[in-house]
């Protein structure tokens, strides 16, 4: 997220999920954030969309993310899937 912001890009940490909140005994789930968005959502200093999947060296993408990160791509904005950040480096 450093790096972008450093390249002048608008970044966010995309939160998705779930919160748990108990009020007077009563527990309710909150939901957060879109099921399968990227954990990075970024917008490029000439008004691009990005969006970044971050996994480990193991990680594989769920199909929400592989349908959320197609949807990206399809509109036109560039989707990622990063297990190291040298392949940011490589690509911004």
């Amino acid at each position: 997220m450093e790096y972008l912001q450093w390249k002048g890009y608008l970044v966010i940490r995309n939160n998705t999920g779930k919160v748990f909140i108990n009020e007077n005994g009563r527990v309710r789930a909150i939901k957060a954030g879109l099921s399968g968005s990227a954990d990075i959502i970024a917008c490029s200093p000439e008004g691009k969309f990005v969006a970044i999947e971050c996994k480990s060296k193991k990680g594989r993408l769920t199909e929400k993310q592989k349908e959320f990160l197609q949807k990206v791509t399809e509109l036109g904005g560039i989707a990622l899937v990063v297990k190291d950040i040298n392949e940011l480096f490589g690509y911004f």
